[in-house]
């Protein structure tokens, strides 16, 4: 515990927003993606069970990088006013239905078939995925205008527009006091 906790989550924990702002969420969400298909592929084919604690170094990037990517994704895709409800909403989703799930699943795997066979079954799913969302990403970026962290970007305006569409000055601006890359800034001293 206090290898994955102390070696693996809190650095990764400290440097997120560093990461995020590098490659962005959607990249992000894709590296954790890839890392537990590794973990999980690593965890079945181990032979000697102190070869689990540099495989737990991993959940710096499982955990630590996936939890603070889900909640600041939250926050950026929440309406004005409504961020810690959707970091909350989110966070219920995760830890109620998603650990809940996977226990679950992960047991009745446990029972049925081994648990090498289980941790295979899992890290090739977490590589599937991996693949299905980098090729989604991919698609979305190619056909239409999703940045870097998954938003839709406004396309200019066009000699085309009809007459009654708003025009900037008619928009209200965001007075969510968040950057152009969706964060805020905060003032830590």
């Amino acid at each position: 515990m206090g290898i994955q906790c102390f070696g693996g989550e809190l650095p990764f924990f400290f440097l997120s927003g560093w990461i995020l702002k590098k490659i962005g969420h959607v990249n992000a969400m894709s590296v954790v993606l890839f890392g537990f298909g590794v973990r999980f592929i690593l965890y079945s084919m181990l032979q000697n069970p102190w070869y689990i604690l540099p495989i737990e170094l991993m959940n710096g990037v499982t955990f630590g990088l996936f939890y603070a990517t889900m909640a600041s994704y939250a926050s950026i895709v929440a309406p004005p006013g409504t961020d810690a409800t959707m970091q909350s909403l989110v966070g219920a989703i995760f830890e109620g239905v998603g650990v809940s799930m996977g226990s679950l699943i992960a047991g009745q795997l446990f029972e049925t078939v081994t648990a090498r066979t289980t941790f295979e079954i899992f890290g090739i799913g977490a590589f599937i995925v991996f693949v299905i969302h980098v090729c989604i990403q991919l698609y979305l970026q190619r056909n239409s205008n999703i940045d870097e962290n998954g938003k839709g970007t406004v396309a200019s305006a066009s000699a085309t527009a009809s007459p009654s569409a708003p025009l900037e000055t008619d928009i209200p601006k965001n007075t969510d006091h968040k950057d152009g890359d969706g964060f805020r800034e905060v003032d830590l001293s």
